[in-house]
């Protein structure tokens, strides 16, 4: 019954989300922007699988930095690139996200143990069981863009915001959907696992309060928190986010 009802949903809108393209997120990002007075750019995260080609008309970044730092890095310096897995320098958050194998001390969760994140190791291994990632060596590069200048279509786009625009996007969702958001993270990984992950693997939006790495290498201030969203639900964001703050 719920299936028939988002389908339903996504056949009525007057937002054709099957004919998103490249400039219609650029004028979705622009106006979800302004309508929400959101802090920064919403940031344009684009997975590039084994198989596909890197897009010839994106730099590659010219230093090694985290996932985490490289979102920062396009939300201070509005620049566009991609990254490679030697890029990466968290080795741990390129793992997640499919660039490569976790290391097995902290897949089983010794290492998050041992820095006393965790009561025991069985809390510790219970934690990283439930965190998403993505198949070792299914993504050759990560894309990373502005949302309003990106020249790809994104799988993911991450906000981060205070608590009161994150719920007004949440409401703006569901303004179109209904229901509930079911959203659920571990304080660590949070950029990358819960922000990223989450939404390309399960085609949901996350919503997530950062981890130690991410407010640290990514500046994400006390009062901020982050909201992973699919590309595809953008224009029913922009039409619930028109019709109840405009």
């Amino acid at each position: 019954m719920i299936d028939f009802w988002i389908t339903k949903i996504l056949m009525v809108s007057k937002y054709k989300n099957n004919d998103m393209n490249i400039d219609t997120i650029n004028k979705t990002s622009k106006e979800l922007k302004k309508l929400l007075k959101l802090k920064k750019s919403p940031v344009a995260v684009g997975l590039v699988p084994n198989n596909h080609k890197i897009p010839e008309n994106i730099d590659k970044i010219d230093e090694k930095m985290c996932h985490c730092q490289m979102v920062n890095k396009v939300r201070k310096e509005y620049i566009q690139f991609y990254a490679l897995e030697d890029d990466h320098q968290c080795k741990n958050g390129a793992a997640v996200l499919g660039m490569r194998k976790l290391k097995p001390r902290f897949a089983n969760g010794t290492d998050l143990f041992k820095e006393n994140h965790y009561k025991d190791i069985y809390s510790a291994k219970k934690t990283m069981e439930k965190v998403p990632t993505l198949e070792a060596g299914t993504i050759k590069s990560i894309i990373y863009s502005p949302l309003e200048k990106v020249n790809f279509i994104p799988d993911v786009v991450l906000i981060i915001d205070t608590p009161k625009k994150i719920m007004q996007i949440s409401q703006a969702f569901l303004y179109c959907f209904g229901g509930h958001l079911n959203t659920n993270y571990t304080g660590i990984l949070s950029l990358c696992a819960d922000g990223v992950v989450k939404p390309y693997k399960n085609d949901q939006i996350s919503v997530t309060l950062g981890c130690e790495g991410s407010r640290d290498f990514a500046d994400i201030e006390e009062n901020e928190m982050i909201i992973g969203i699919p590309t595809k639900y953008l224009d029913y964001i922009l039409e619930g986010a028109d019709s109840m703050f405009s």
